[in-house]
C-alpha cells in the first residue's frame, strides 16, 4: 500500500474513532455504524500489513457492532428511551472468563499457524475484545475496564509492528476509557436514584 495512502486512512479512522469513544460515553446509537465503517478501513490497513489477529478481530467487530447497533435500537420504558446501565454479575463473570479461555485456547494455535508477530497476545486481545463488545453492548459498567486493558494490549503491538499513530491513538483511547468509566457510573448512580425514588 502507498505510505501516504496508509497515512491519510491513519489520521481519518483516528479522527473518527476517538470521536466514537466520545458519542459511546454518551450512548448515542450513532457510534454503531460510524464504528462498523472505521472497522472496514482498519481491515484493508492492517490486511496490508499482515496483522491477522488484528484483522480476525476486526471482522469480529464488525459482528459485534451489528448486534450492539441492533440492541441499543431496542426501545426502553425509560424518560431517556436508551437502554439502562447495569453491573456484571457474578455469573457473567465467571461464564465470560471461561468464554474467553476457550477463545484463548482456540484461537492462539491458529494464530501461530498463520505466521503472527505475536499470537498470544493478540488471542487474548481478541478474547478480551469480543467480551468488551459484548458488555457494551448490554451497557454494563465495567466494560470499561475491559476496554483500559484492551488499549494497553493495543499500545503494546501497534509499537512493535511501527504503527506509533496507531500506538498513539490507543494511548488517547486508554485516558478516555477513564472518562467513559467516569460518564456511566455517574448516570448509573442516577438510575439507582430514581429507581429509589420510584419506590
Amino acid at each position: 500500500m502507498d505510505s501516504f495512502l496508509r497515512k491519510s486512512l491513519e489520521i481519518t479512522t483516528t479522527i473518527a474513532g476517538l470521536s466514537t469513544v466520545w458519542i459511546g460515553s454518551r450512548r448515542y446509537i450513532i457510534m454503531w455504524p460510524i464504528s462498523i465503517l472505521i472497522t472496514s478501513v482498519n481491515l484493508f490497513i492492517c490486511f496490508d500489513r499482515q496483522l491477522y489477529g488484528i484483522i480476525f478481530k476486526g471482522i469480529t467487530s464488525l459482528i459485534l457492532s451489528s448486534y450492539g447497533w441492533y440492541h441499543w435500537s431496542k426501545k426502553t420504558s425509560q424518560p431517556s428511551h436508551l437502554q439502562p446501565i447495569s453491573r456484571v454479575s457474578k455469573n457473567e463473570i465467571i461464564i465470560t472468563f471461561i468464554i474467553g479461555c476457550c477463545y484463548i485456547a482456540i484461537l492462539y494455535p491458529i494464530f501461530k499457524k498463520w505466521g503472527s508477530a505475536l499470537p498470544l497476545l493478540e488471542a487474548i486481545g481478541n478474547a478480551i475484545f469480543v467480551i468488551a463488545m459484548w458488555t457494551t453492548a448490554h451497557m454494563k459498567l465495567e466494560s470499561y475496564f475491559l476496554w483500559g486493558l484492551l488499549n494497553i494490549f493495543s499500545i503494546y503491538i501497534y509499537c512493535g509492528k511501527l504503527l506509533f499513530w496507531f500506538a498513539a491513538k490507543y494511548l488517547v483511547y486508554l485516558l478516555l476509557s477513564f472518562y467513559g468509566y467516569l460518564r456511566w457510573n455517574k448516570d448509573f448512580k442516577r438510575q439507582q436514584e430514581q429507581i429509589i425514588a420510584g419506590k
